[in-house]
């Protein structure tokens, strides 16, 4: 005989209750965790956006910046900018104080965002608005965008940045390779005979005992390669390679503040190192002008002038010549080129430049600014014999610079801004600091950089 039991209705009761209760907990389990997910991919979303806001942001600043640099930033008044600014897709807009306003918005793809910008001039000099955008996400998992504002004064650059700034490298070999700096502006760190009854740019001789009274430690060689081979050279100032860069010392080199160079330290000074230079060299552009070709050996007058090189004796007795060089500069002899006390010369040249040695070229006045050389980018070669001081400021990013030692007559006052440079001998290389204050239309630089609140 089978007995056949049934479960009684309250045991029903409670199988389905627990059930029930078991469903509600899971259920809530679930929703949480889905709720937490898209909350977390919320907060996920909101945050890439935001890094991406940003770097849109900087993305414009950099064509902002490419534009006010079209024409080597050679106007405050933001007058003589790229011609084809509105072909490239800017809004040009003058303003009500003459000034005017450049605007352009750029799309960068559906994932990345886009940008907008605005330029016009500062109290310094041009100031660049970015508004970076990037999409994503609400809380509520509707489409949202982000936007971060970023505002930049630019200010005029210097090609003259240092005592010795190259693109690849620089190599010295001498046993007693010296650079160092002074301020011509300054007569605190220059000679200014007279001082303070005369006015005027001072002058410096590191082959004086009495330089010490007025050197300055700002002698700094940069280099946007990787190596900087300082050998057995006192360097006053700092050193400077491309990210991941070396700078080598000898046995018997120094590199540091006055105090630590004067006692002979060996090594680097330490802050005085660092492997962040990350600059752009820009191509020299020729004036667009009417030349006038030179005729006999000397210019006396103001002006524009072109010859194919110089070879012989000449002279230069007039301020503000522009002179253009096809072939550059070629002395092997005795002869000759001098700047006269109160003139000036700012030289074009192509080719190559060979200083012969025994004071060939001479800048009466002994200031480097009323000597300024650009090379143009079919300039590859410079060679600087010693036996003979040289005051000038040379830019030239595409020559291979070798300055040869400078024996007891005097060295290399001023800057030079060059592809690579190779110092042997004697050298001693004085960098005049009140260049790095002069415009010289080398485009235009950051010199603030601020994010800013706003929608």
């Amino acid at each position: 005989m089978k007995i056949k039991l049934n479960p009684s209705w309250r045991e029903c009761g409670s199988t389905l209750l627990v059930t029930a209760l078991l469903a509600v907990v899971a259920g809530s389990t679930l929703a949480y965790y889905l709720l937490r997910t898209q909350h977390e991919y919320f907060i996920v979303n909101r945050s890439q956006a935001w890094n991406i806001a940003l770097v849109v942001a900087e993305a414009g600043v950099e064509e902002g910046m490419a534009l006010i640099n079209r024409n080597n930033g050679n106007s405050s008044a933001l007058t003589n900018w790229y011609d084809g600014a509105s072909s490239d897709g800017w809004t040009v807009t003058t303003l009500a104080n003459g000034y005017k306003l450049y605007s352009v918005t750029r799309i960068i793809s559906t994932n990345l965002g886009a940008y907008t910008v605005y330029i016009t001039n500062g109290m310094s000099g041009p100031a660049i608005l970015a508004v970076g955008t990037a999409y994503c996400r609400n809380s509520q998992l509707n489409e949202d965008i982000i936007r971060r504002k970023v505002l930049v004064n630019a200010t005029s650059s210097s090609g003259f940045p240092g005592a010795i700034t190259v693109k690849t490298t620089v190599n010295m070999n001498g046993n007693n390779v010296t650079i160092d700096s002074y301020d011509s502006s300054d007569p605190a760190h220059s000679y200014w005979p007279g001082y303070p009854a005369g006015r005027g740019y001072g002058l410096y001789t590191n082959t004086a005992s009495a330089h010490n009274l007025i050197r300055n430690a700002s002698g700094n060689v940069a280099t946007d390669g990787m190596v900087i081979n300082a050998g057995n050279a006192n360097i006053y100032g700092h050193v400077d390679t491309a990210p991941g860069g070396n700078t080598s010392v000898g046995s018997q080199g120094s590199v540091g503040g006055i105090t630590w160079v004067d006692n002979a330290t060996q090594g680097i000074q330490s802050g005085y190192s660092a492997d962040d230079m990350n600059v752009i060299f820009p191509d020299v552009i020729l004036p667009a002008t009417n030349w006038t070709t030179v005729s006999g050996n000397t210019i006396t007058a103001s002006g524009y002038y072109t010859m194919d090189s110089i070879t012989q004796n000449f002279s230069i007795t007039a301020t503000n010549v522009v002179l253009y060089l096809t072939n550059g500069i070629t002395y092997n002899g005795n002869k000759t080129f001098t700047i006269a006390t109160n003139a000036s010369v700012t030289i074009y040249a192509g080719g190559s430049i060979t200083d012969g040695g025994n004071g060939n070229i001479n800048n009466d006045s002994q200031h480097p600014s009323q000597m300024l050389v650009y090379g143009l980018p079919s300039l590859t070669s410079i060679t600087l014999h010693g036996n003979g001081a040289m005051w000038a400021a040379i830019y030239a990013p595409s020559a291979d610079v070798s300055y040869r030692g400078s024996g007891n007559a005097g060295g290399f006052n001023g800057a030079l801004t060059a592809n690579s440079v190779l110092l042997t001998g004697n050298s001693t290389f004085s960098y005049d600091e009140a260049l790095g204050k002069l415009n010289l239309n080398s485009g235009y630089v950051t010199q603030s950089w601020q994010e800013i609140a706003g929608p």
